[in-house]
């Protein structure tokens, strides 16, 4: 830890160093922030986004391509923390982008959000936004990653009753050697599970057998998918397609399996939080990701699948998460207390 040695300091900096006043403690972790200046900056949009700064560059440059007036103001942090940034009100932002859709739901439901219409933003699917306060915008399958060489002379399962009799009759290989989210601390892990419980009993006795197996439980699905890279792991359940593809190699002994029991497709969605000092910014954001432009930049430059590419009408296992009332009701403190415990309890954490 660097320290200040008030010794070595001339008088006067070091009195000055006694007079400032301390900065305020910010009410959530800030993972990484960039600006991305304009050339003719007239406006500043401030964006607040769970997604690695890397991924979402190529949007920002391209919308500014179609906004040269805008700055963009970047500030990424996780779900959990975008979810205290945006209920403690204590620092603006126009935009908030997250992939823990209950979350920005009970935002929106609690007052913190203000609504948006456009042509673009009542053109989408009823069911991808909440209220024309949130809206999806990519359509993100979630899938299982192995490692080939790890399931080597197995069957690879195609559903999850299938998974479970796997690991079952194979407890030695894959002790210790399967990873998930914490759904504890992770909202994205608790959104998940939550909806992979509401469509099917075999969650709960998935989770009894990855108890088993002194389960690896992680924060994000990157981390996951660079344990399967790197023989840590041989299965990680319940990770974002869209970040796999974008980590994994061709070379890597790794293989990306969807459930053929159902796959759930998760939409990553905006806001505009209730105290944006920039609302129609934030307005215009979501168009484009809305829009042609938007959702092909996502198609070409990102492995996030456009809200676009989903066809609920040759969708086959993949089932969308839609936004509605079920999700808040995941929120509620008894029901999440008591999920949560359900969850420990077959995990064997307690």
């Amino acid at each position: 830890m660097r320290k200040l040695v008030f010794s070595k300091l001339p008088l006067t900096l070091l009195l000055l160093v006694l007079w400032l006043p301390a900065l305020p403690a910010r009410a959530f972790e800030v993972e990484d922030h960039v600006r991305f200046e304009s050339a003719l900056e007239m406006e500043v949009l401030k964006l607040l986004s769970i997604t690695d700064l890397a991924t979402f560059e190529p949007l920002i440059k391209d919308y500014q391509r179609l906004n040269p007036t805008v700055t963009v103001d970047y500030t990424q942090v996780s779900s959990r923390e975008l979810y205290k940034a945006v209920s403690a009100q204590e620092e603006p932002f126009d935009l908030a982008i997250s992939f823990a859709m209950d979350l920005q739901m009970k935002l929106a439901n609690d007052g913190l959000s203000q609504p948006y219409q456009s042509r673009i933003s009542r053109a989408a699917p009823a069911w991808s936004r909440w209220r024309h306060e949130v809206f999806g915008f990519t359509a993100e399958p979630i899938v299982a990653v192995i490692s080939e060489s790890g399931f080597d002379g197995l069957t690879l399962p195609q559903t999850r009753q299938e998974l479970i009799a796997l690991m079952r009759e194979n407890p030695d290989r894959f002790s210790g050697k399967v990873g998930t989210y914490d759904i504890r601390t992770v909202g994205t892990g608790y959104l998940l599970g939550t909806q992979d419980a509401n469509s099917s009993e075999a969650y709960w006795r998935l989770a009894e057998v990855m108890g088993s197996l002194d389960p690896q439980l992680y924060c994000c699905s990157s981390q996951m998918i660079d344990d399967i890279r790197d023989g840590d792991l041989l299965l990680a359940y319940n990770v974002l397609e869209s970040y796999a593809r974008s980590r994994l190699q061709e070379e890597d002994d790794a293989q990306i399996l969807r459930m053929q029991d159902f796959t759930h497709v998760a939409l990553r969605s905006a806001l505009i939080p209730v105290n944006a000092e920039n609302p129609d910014l934030g307005g215009s954001f979501i168009d484009y990701l809305l829009g042609p432009n938007g959702q092909a930049m996502l198609e070409r430059e990102t492995d996030f699948p456009p809200l676009s590419s989903y066809d609920a009408a040759s969708s086959g296992p993949l089932r969308p998460i839609r936004f509605g009332v079920t999700l808040l009701a995941n929120l509620d403190r008894l029901m999440r207390d008591r999920f949560i415990g359900a969850w420990e309890g077959a995990l064997r954490l307690k």
